[in-house]
């Protein structure tokens, strides 16, 4: 493939994507369009009432350099430390005290398939959206011009 440079090390890795992000993470107008456009995807599936209440929590979620690239407040501190603390008190809750699956989670199919071409999936992470109701095959996936296999 032509690879190079590759990092010997997870630390390595580590330093190679924060000089990265470094030098290509940046505030554009660009980047507030996708951020402002997938924050308002993400608000989507709850009561209007309860998004001006969320919004802060999505820019906690988001490391800062990515706010400041995306153009994004800085959430309150104490809202910070809040949602850190609850997802770390929640996967300690569930690594120590759940039992292992006994059947895996699907999040493409109500049941397993065999994939093929012709394969009908049904996504199912989000019973709240109702994209492709009817299913779809990974094959019809993407615009018109780069998917020859849609059946119309």
């Amino acid at each position: 493939m032509g690879i190079k440079d590759i990092p010997e090390s997870y630390a390595e890795t580590e330093r190679y994507l924060d000089a990265f992000e470094e030098k290509n993470m940046v505030y554009a107008e660009s980047n507030v369009i996708v951020g402002n456009s997938t924050t308002a995807l993400f608000l989507s599936i709850l009561p209007v009432t309860l998004r001006p209440f969320c919004k802060p929590a999505i820019y906690a979620l988001c490391p800062s350099r990515l706010r400041e690239a995306m153009g994004f407040p800085d959430p309150p501190r104490l809202l910070v430390l809040i949602i850190d603390a609850t997802l770390k008190i929640a996967a300690f809750f569930e690594r120590y005290f759940m039992p292992p699956r006994s059947v895996p989670k699907y999040r493409t199919s109500r049941h397993p398939v065999t994939l093929s071409r012709d394969a009908l999936l049904y996504p199912c992470f989000n019973p709240f959206n109702k994209t492709y109701e009817g299913g779809y095959r990974i094959a019809e996936l993407g615009p018109e011009s780069l998917c020859p296999l849609k059946v119309k």
